[in-house]
């Protein structure tokens, strides 16, 4: 659905974008990795999360987490450890 995030493979690694935007966010190498910072994004939001498979079909759905608490900075800071 359109707002939701949605993680799926691309150029050898996997991506994370809102659902209906022409670019990706955000770019890791491991599914594990994208999904964990897409759900913190979607739970902040109050949207789901969506995985996609090599082929593009929903692998996974996850609805809305109660609540997570996290910030930019957080995530900002975990991106610049795993560049460098």
């Amino acid at each position: 659905m359109l707002g939701d995030f949605v993680v799926f493979p691309a150029r050898g690694g996997w991506a994370l974008k809102v659902d209906g935007a022409a670019t990706a966010i955000l770019e890791y190498e491991t599914r594990d990795e994208a999904a964990s910072i897409g759900a913190l994004m979607a739970a902040r939001r109050g949207v789901s999360l969506v995985i996609r498979d090599e082929d593009g079909v929903c692998a996974q759905a996850c609805a809305p987490l109660e609540s997570v608490a996290f910030t930019t900075q957080e995530i900002d800071d975990d991106n610049r450890e795993r560049r460098a």
